[in-house]
């Protein structure tokens, strides 16, 4: 459907995707990051996020795969100190 030369979404469509327009995205690698985002304190631990970080994202990844809406589950797992998150090897205890 048109209105005004503008696209209106009908109830079973998904909005496009609009193409990636930061200096981030459209560098494509750290390598050709513009130097003065690579001194920004973010982009810095975006590149290189340290150990503990990444573990933590693999155990979220993990518990979502586990859980899934099921948050009674999760929480009781929590509880009993079996949740992923609760196993990485960073976890504070």
């Amino acid at each position: 459907m048109l209105r005004s030369g503008n696209h209106v979404l009908t109830a079973d469509e998904d909005p496009p995707t609009p193409e990636p327009t930061s200096a981030i995205v459209q560098a494509g690698s750290a390598e050709k990051i513009p130097e003065h985002l690579q001194r920004d304190l973010f982009v810095r631990y975006m590149m290189d996020p340290p150990p503990e970080d990444v573990a933590n994202v693999d155990a979220l990844f993990e518990a979502g795969d586990r859980y899934g809406d099921d948050h009674e589950r999760a929480l009781a797992d929590l509880l009993a100190g079996r949740h992923p998150l609760q196993r990485s090897p960073f976890a504070a205890g």
